[in-house]
């Protein structure tokens, strides 16, 4: 079977006067893991839905395998997917759970009854393909062994499995993902991103995947969406959206804990001022411009002493991570509402030896690393390749 493309064309959604989704076009290519990057509300499981059959769309079309799907029923896509909260029916078995879409598609009304669908012909057979199906996927999951148990006797793990196995056993030329990790622990969650990306791999299919944790979307997809608002920001390599983010709002939500965001004013010699301190850019700012200065703490330099480029800062709180610290700071500037007075540095722990809150403390961004947006929130640099 070829991994399936997903085509969407113009796509809205309105829930009365609120608008969930804005023109969102994007093609999915087959066998690709594509992830739904965004905030809570920008509108990213709505468009999962709409491709599931779940919601219908304001306007727009849908393709999956060049079919259009528009008016067909969900359980007719060739679609499987996976929910948040799992969705099992708590008083079937895991096995049963497993089976539960097969027996809905291959047993008729008669066949399903307990007791005297057994007796009826060809039933026996047909439950036979089915629990050998289901121990085919359960043994790919490695959970054979628990079968027989029900999800409250599951862990969440477990749990997570089941639902995969139950999406799986039909099959689907697409899997749609709504944040299935999140329920889990810190460390089960590492441990079933590698899980997913694993039987990513071998299946071969196409995995649309919807999540608000940038790692999870760093560390599994092929490329990322993200979305803000309704629409499609930016799509991109996880590589490209985290070093090359389109505009400050990705940029910022790229980054943890902090993104740096300072105001500076272009100058004539290569470099903007920050509170009236050069800092070296790679960014042509037209001299007087408003931009903002931005760089993550890992890309940040601190420094004890007074440096050419470095912008004076008082250390107001320090976070030991273990190998690692921030450091947070204040510019020396009047206090302001947006943040843009901080500084956050990510440094090695040995070298908080000597740092207390009040110490004095110079920053500067690696130009490299670091980039400029404009007074409309794009980074300055794709401004110019398209003026170019």
């Amino acid at each position: 079977m070829q991994p399936a493309q997903v085509s969407l064309n113009g796509i809205d959604k309105r829930f009365g006067e609120p608008q969930a989704l804005r023109n969102v076009s994007l093609e999915v290519r087959g066998g690709e893991f594509l992830t739904l990057l965004g905030p809570s509300g920008c509108g990213k499981s709505t468009l999962l839905r709409i491709v599931a059959g779940l919601e219908v769309p304001s306007a727009g079309s849908i393709a999956i395998a060049g079919r259009p799907v528009d008016t067909v029923s969900p359980r007719d896509r060739g679609v499987a997917m996976v929910f948040q909260n799992y969705a099992l029916y708590p008083h079937l078995t895991a096995g049963q759970n497993i089976a539960a879409p097969l027996v809905m598609r291959r047993l008729n009304w008669w066949q399903r009854l307990p007791v005297l669908g057994r007796a009826m012909p060809g039933t026996r057979g047909l439950r036979a393909e089915i629990a050998d199906d289901v121990a085919r996927v359960a043994a790919s999951l490695n959970i054979r062994h628990l079968l027989h148990r029900r999800p409250s006797q599951l862990s969440g793990g477990q749990r997570q499995r089941v639902a995969l196995g139950r999406a799986m056993v039909r099959h689907p030329v697409l899997f749609l993902m709504d944040e299935p990790l999140a329920n889990l622990d810190s460390g089960l969650r590492a441990h079933m991103r590698a899980e997913l990306a694993t039987l990513h791999r071998r299946l071969g299919v196409t995995f649309i995947y919807v999540t608000h944790d940038q790692v999870e979307a760093m560390t599994m997809s092929d490329r990322i969406a993200v979305m803000f608002d309704g629409e499609i920001r930016q799509i991109g390599t996880p590589e490209t959206v985290f070093r090359a983010p389109v505009d400050l709002d990705v940029a910022g939500f790229m980054t943890h804990p902090h993104l740096n965001r300072w105001p500076a004013v272009g100058r004539d010699d290569g470099t903007v001022a920050v509170a009236g301190t050069p800092v070296p850019v790679i960014a042509d700012v037209p001299a007087g411009a408003g931009v903002t200065l931005a760089f993550r703490p890992e890309d940040g330099r601190l420094s004890t002493k007074s440096v050419g480029g470095f912008v004076p800062a008082t250390v107001s709180h320090i976070e030991l991570l273990g190998s690692d610290a921030l450091i947070h700071a204040r510019r020396e500037t009047a206090d302001t509402a947006d943040g843009s007075d901080r500084a956050v540095v990510r440094v090695a722990a040995d070298l908080t030896h000597g740092l207390a809150i009040g110490t004095p403390v110079w920053v500067a961004p690696d130009a490299g690393r670091a980039w400029c947006f404009g007074a409309d929130g794009a980074r300055l640099s794709d401004q110019q390749r398209r003026a170019a």
